[in-house]
């Protein structure tokens, strides 16, 4: 943001310059690789989530994760550490095939639905959701899940009744779930 002055007529402009506003965003993949996706074609986008739901402290950086898989490592290992770096489509798809062979995985789920939330797989990231609040994960992390939940029926599908719910959902099981408390509170 620049602020010029006009010494003709006294007045300030403001001027804010939006650097790289030419292309349309892309979704990144894995670090070294063009990204795949345009966020304009993939319809509703999410790309906030990383922001506001982190990969786990300690979690493996993609080489070390790779490794891992490459020698019978978790799978689930994987896909978290596509998403950390913001490669959504990588991580869904390393993320599906571990709730395919483990459907009781609550927090493959979680991550799944937040890495369909980037890349824009609205109606993946509601079934994702779903499963991972309805999971035996712990309390933060399904009400985690549920505020998200809401957040793609309020913004992706527009359905502010089951918003509504997944937001109310969220609260009861952490009062301190500020995304559902928000949401709520702008939904009212």
């Amino acid at each position: 943001m620049l602020l010029k002055f006009n010494f003709v007529t006294g007045l300030s402009l403001i001027v804010i310059a939006v650097a790289g506003c030419t292309s349309s965003p892309k979704i990144a993949g894995k670090p070294g690789q063009a990204p795949a996706v345009s966020v304009v074609s993939a319809g509703a986008t999410f790309p906030q989530i990383l922001l506001r739901r982190p990969a786990p402290p300690g979690s493996m950086n993609i080489d070390k994760a790779e490794s891992a898989v490459a020698n019978g490592g978790s799978k689930r290992s994987l896909g978290v550490a596509y998403y950390g770096t913001g490669g959504f489509q990588a991580a869904q798809k390393a993320l599906e095939d571990v709730v395919l062979n483990d459907p009781l995985d609550g927090l493959a789920w979680l991550y799944l639905g937040y890495s369909a939330m980037g890349a824009g797989d609205v109606d993946r990231a509601t079934v994702a959701l779903t499963k991972a609040a309805e999971s035996t994960l712990p309390a933060l992390q399904r009400a985690a899940a549920f505020s998200e939940l809401g957040t793609v029926q309020y913004q992706g599908l527009h359905d502010d009744a089951k918003a509504q719910d997944a937001f109310k959902k969220a609260i009861d099981l952490n009062p301190k779930e500020g995304t559902a408390s928000l949401a709520l509170g702008t939904l009212y």
